[in-house]
């Protein structure tokens, strides 16, 4: 398709404030809701120690920067205007009054620090601050910059023609060095990153640049985020008032916010951390509503599919010809799934999933142009009743899905020209928009058929979009923000879904009610039909708003709705619980602590006794209770890292940041592609896992892996390995202790071995046969005191189970062994085939063949039904 033309917009992640027009919010530092319409609610610590400190007649951060502006703007006046030699001291000056302003004190000096334990970097610097933890902050002096943008920008702006006398803007005013190969740090932006490359980095780095203050974080750098402030337009506005624009600058760029406990220095946290977490648990909140609003959108989704099919005559409960609840809960899961993935991907365009830093797709083809349009009042039958949104979606779909190069375009404009003038047919040069293609299951038609047979309205859409796209605010009549997809992290879209993996779709047989104790739905709700609601107290009843009138009714389910619920005991009963990434971490820390000798109570080279770099990535991953994928995601994110970390120090050298994050995802997506395995009882959680581990390990040019030979729907506490017994032992019972001996273990047999099939030296799968320790409870103290009866039986089953199997019971093992190889024996050939094709190379199987292969014949690959668990 070719470009659509348009005036430039803020790319996606590049903010230009609403309520403080002055500050750059690039990449989402914080989320672009949190900054404009919830921060000013989160600074009463700071605003409180400022207050205090005016009344008493002491400076603070908030009344420094006030009464900076006539300093400023004339400090400011002479080094725009000065040139040659006298420029530089100019901007120096006046990057000076800057710090003042912002509470720190200047400094100039030559920073020298240690990168890989022996190179040296040294690095100008116009101010710094250290805690008892070591370095904290290091200002640089950068040339006068008109904009953030300017700071990365290493030559004069043209249109100035005295500018070629002055420093230009993204260049230091003095370079620095890295001695071990004699590279020039001439930039701020290479500054920046060589300081957080050292051995023992700053947390914060300040660039200035006159009016323009660049303030980046050590992890947030790396991600292409920051923050900057315009402080020309910020003192000429002078909106000093509470929660206003100067107090704002203040707790994000002053001393008193970077430097823990401010300029005392004796806290233990600095005052921008503190913002951060709070954003955080901001952002937290905002994935718990979006869990509900996801629970609304698939009540939403399946029952626009229902009012369509019904308005064109087409079944849907009948049970030959309908629709299966569980089948629909499934595709409607699949078609936000769909939404979130490109609302996630569209926040991090490093990921190439969609072209998002092209102007042309921004403003013509991603959903975050449908953002205004959720808000739109749709006020005619028209609106109501058209597919636009419909027609959009599925079009972005297709393009993410099935790809639109270059090539393609060439050809098609080629073709489309020649049929008109054979003659004066010419290739074009003209650029086209284009989509490397997924080739991804989850976008797939056939993921989503019950939705792609009929046609989606604008009313329903634009809900569900509002409930994906908008966060409400925290008190009645407060204005909507956007969501922010860049705060929300891998784990946290895995946790929104995860909640939902226990809930329940179904048809109302009836019309119904919904009941729970004390009217809260959080713990799970009852239907009861509308007929036996005289029997039951009204605090049982399950309340909400009636959008019309605005007044609190029960909440009530027509017959033939479809209702998605988490129903009373069905959580407890599913285990689906969320472990928070604060767990995952420290778990899987100190597990690869242990494995790979990373604290002092492990071996050298761990209990893995790996020596060399390349040796991790030989290491494999399973996860027993899959989920979203948490754990295994975050074995992955610690094993590249560490990965990167001693192959740098193996070959005495140090990656870029930006090469440094490529390489991270690649190594990653080895993982992920050749090393992971996971099994889960719940087909959704499967499904949800393989897409969180394609998000995790994406980058540029790598199509959406197929994960189906490695995460599996399944139930791992069987234990259900290929380890065998000849048939000849299975007379001694190996699995059990007897007076001749001890428990003889199981063969562990490779997925290439052939295993033999007569007489006594055919093999039988271990989980063919009884095991070691069933019945043990019979044998508790308190089972025979609570329950004598039942542990009576118990040993008695236990002792007839436990028996050596006679002549007949070896021919009938022996055969349900044999129909064991015949039905894995596909999936085994294909790991072999997969383990030798992978050998020395990073392309993943192909899911086509595979999923052929270990398909009965006949079946559907999206078959209507899904057997619950």
């Amino acid at each position: 398709m070719r470009r659509r033309g348009a005036v430039r917009a803020n790319l996606p992640g590049e903010w230009a404030g609403v309520t403080f027009p002055s500050i750059t919010n690039r990449g989402e530092f914080f989320s672009n809701h949190y900054l404009d319409a919830v921060i000013g609610g989160d600074l009463g610590d700071l605003r409180k120690a400022w207050d205090e400190a005016e009344g008493e007649g002491e400076p603070s951060a908030r009344s420094t920067l006030k009464g900076a502006a006539s300093r400023f703007f004339k400090t400011r006046a002479t080094a725009s205007e000065a040139t040659g030699d006298r420029a530089t001291a100019a901007v120096e000056h006046l990057n000076d009054v800057v710090l003042e302003a912002l509470g720190l004190e200047p400094n100039r000096n030559d920073l020298e620090l240690t990168r890989n334990t022996t190179d040296k970097l040294t690095i100008p610097t116009a101010a710094t601050a250290e805690t008892g933890t070591g370095l904290w902050l290091v200002a640089l002096d950068a040339g006068l910059a008109d904009s953030a943008d300017d700071l990365f920008d290493d030559g004069p702006p043209s249109s100035d023609p005295a500018a070629h006398d002055r420093p230009a803007a993204g260049r230091l005013l003095h370079e620095g060095q890295r001695h071990g190969d004699k590279k020039h740090i001439t930039t701020a932006a290479d500054a920046v990153s060589e300081l957080f490359a050292v051995d023992e980095p700053p947390r914060f780095v300040l660039v200035l640049g006159g009016r323009i203050v660049l303030l980046a974080e050590r992890a947030k750098w790396a991600e292409g985020r920051y923050l900057a402030v315009d402080l020309d337009a910020a003192l000429e506005r002078n909106d000093a008032k509470a929660k206003g624009e100067l107090e704002t600058i203040a707790a994000l760029f002053s001393a008193d916010a970077l430097l823990p406990g401010g300029t005392d220095g004796d806290g233990a946290q600095s005052a921008l951390d503190e913002l951060v977490d709070k954003s955080h648990k901001h952002a937290v909140g905002v994935s718990k509503a979006l869990r509900e609003g996801i629970r609304d959108s698939i009540e939403i989704l399946a029952n626009e599919v229902i009012e369509q099919r019904r308005s064109t005559g087409r079944a849907y409960l009948n049970p030959e010809t309908g629709i299966d609840a569980n089948e629909l809960t499934s595709q409607c899961l699949r078609y936000l799934y769909r939404l979130l993935v490109l609302l996630y991907a569209e926040s991090r365009p490093e990921l190439g999933i969609v072209p998002a830093n092209d102007e042309a797709y921004t403003e013509g083809y991603s959903l975050d142009r449908l953002r205004e349009l959720c808000q739109v009042d749709l006020d005619t039958e028209a609106s109501r009743n058209g597919t636009h949104l419909n027609e959009s979606l599925t079009g972005l779909f297709e393009l993410v899905n099935k790809g639109y190069h270059a090539e393609t375009a060439e050809q098609q404009l080629f073709a489309s020209e020649r049929s008109l003038d054979e003659a004066n047919a010419q290739p074009t040069n003209e650029f086209y928009l284009q989509f490397p293609g997924l080739d991804a299951l989850l976008f797939d038609t056939r993921s989503t058929r019950y939705l792609d047979e009929v046609k989606l309205r604008n009313e329903a859409l634009q809900q569900v979009l509002a409930k994906l796209m908008l966060a409400t605010g925290k008190k009645k009549g407060d204005s909507a923000g956007y969501i922010s997809y860049a705060q929300l992290g891998i784990n946290q879209l895995g946790a929104v879904y995860e909640g939902l993996m226990a809930y329940t779709g179904f048809f109302a047989t009836g019309d119904l009610f919904e009941v729970a104790k004390g009217g809260d739905p959080s713990g799970g709700t009852w239907m009861l039909p509308v007929e036996d609601a005289d029997e039951y107290p009204d605090d049982v009843f399950v309340m909400a708003e009636n959008p019309t009138t605005g007044r609190n009714e029960r909440v009530r389910h027509n017959k033939g709705s479809f209702v998605f619920r988490l129903s009373g005991r069905d959580r407890q009963r599913s285990a689906s619980y969320y472990t928070p990434e604060v767990l995952t971490r420290c778990v899987v820390h100190h597990a690869l602590a242990e494995l790979l000798g990373l604290d002092d109570y492990a071996p050298e080279g761990g209990s893995a006794n790996i020596q060399e770099a390349t040796e991790l990535l030989d290491l494999t991953i399973c996860e027993p209770a899959l989920g979203s994928g948490a754990f295994l995601n975050e074995a992955i994110n610690q094993l590249s890292a560490e990965y990167l970390k001693r192959r740098q120090a193996e070959l005495g050298e140090t990656l870029d940041p930006d090469r440094y994050l490529r390489e991270l995802q690649k190594v990653k997506a080895h993982f992920a592609l050749h090393q992971s395995y996971g099994v889960d009882l719940n087909a959704t959680a499967v499904e949800l896992a393989e897409v969180s581990l394609w998000l995790n390990a994406m980058h540029p040019g790598l199509k959406a892996p197929w994960l189906g030979l490695q995460l599996r729907r399944g139930n791992s506490l069987i234990g259900a390995r290929r380890a065998t017994w000849k048939v000849g032992q299975l007379k001694h019972r190996p699995w059990a202790e007897t007076r001749k001996g001890h428990v003889q273990p199981p063969t562990d047999r490779p997925l290439t071995d052939r295993l033999a099939t007569e007489g006594d030296t055919a093999e039988v799968h271990h989980f063919l046969l009884p095991g070691h320790g069933w019945g043990a409870v019979a044998d508790r103290k308190e089972a025979k005191e609570l329950r004598p009866d039942e542990a009576k039986a118990l040993k008695a089953w236990r002792n007839t189970i436990l028996k050596a199997p006679n002549q007949t019971h070896h021919k009938r093992l022996a055969t349900l062994a044999g129909g064991v190889e015949t039905r894995c024996s596909p999936w085994c050939q294909a790991k072999s085939h997969r383990g030798t094709a992978t050998s020395n190379s990073d392309a993943p199987i192909a899911r086509s063949p595979a999923e052929r292969s270990l398909r009965p014949e006949g079946r559907s690959p999206c078959p209507d039904k899904v057997r619950r668990r």
